[in-house]
């Protein structure tokens, strides 16, 4: 029991985003990660851009969200690219 907080699968699936961001994911994996988030009840599911309206169309009460690159600091190629999520659904 820590810091008297006990949480159960369900409380913690609620509170977390169900993610595949692989650029090369098909209609099919998108939709069995909507799927399974519908089933798990967790809080929203973030996949790559080029689905979100696929998904919202699918699921329309789906908590859907993405990430996209925002240029804020550089990584050790020297290319300046960070991913920041942003909430469609």
């Amino acid at each position: 029991n820590l810091l008297g907080v006990i949480m159960n699968i369900e409380d913690i699936l609620s509170k977390c985003d169900h993610t595949l961001l692989k650029q090369d994911a098909t209609w099919n994996q998108i939709k069995q990660i909507c799927d399974d988030a519908i089933k798990f009840n967790t809080a929203s599911v973030c996949i790559p851009q080029c689905y979100v309206s696929q998904a919202h169309e699918y699921i329309p009460n789906l908590n859907i969200c993405t990430l996209f690159p925002v240029c804020t600091s550089k990584n050790h190629y020297g290319a300046f690219f960070e991913c920041r999520p942003f909430i469609y659904y």
